[in-house]
């Protein structure tokens, strides 16, 4: 936990939230199964692929998703749906 949010917790008294252990950052296998063979295999298939990522890893990773096929996901998402639209409306 952040140092800040500790502090504002620890004065509000929610000190056993704040020492309570937490969960993981990974992503759960559920996620996984849907990105090869569920709901979002369309979405994750459609990912605009940084230059740097070779279109063959990309697809080793469509069949076996992990953590950063997820991070690629989720910026894929938020760029086209925020970050170009944020663009849009600024001109």
């Amino acid at each position: 936990m952040k140092p800040l949010q500790k502090a504002i917790f620890e004065r509000r008294s929610l000190r056993a939230l704040v020492g309570r252990a937490k969960g993981g950052t990974h992503v759960n296998d559920d996620m996984f199964r849907w990105m090869t063979r569920g709901p979002l295999r369309d979405m994750v298939a459609a990912i605009e692929l940084p230059a740097f990522l070779p279109r063959d890893l990309f697809h080793e990773m469509l069949e076996e998703p992990n953590d950063f096929l997820w991070s690629l996901f989720v910026f894929d998402l938020f760029d086209r749906h925020v970050l170009r639209q944020a663009a849009l409306s600024s001109k």
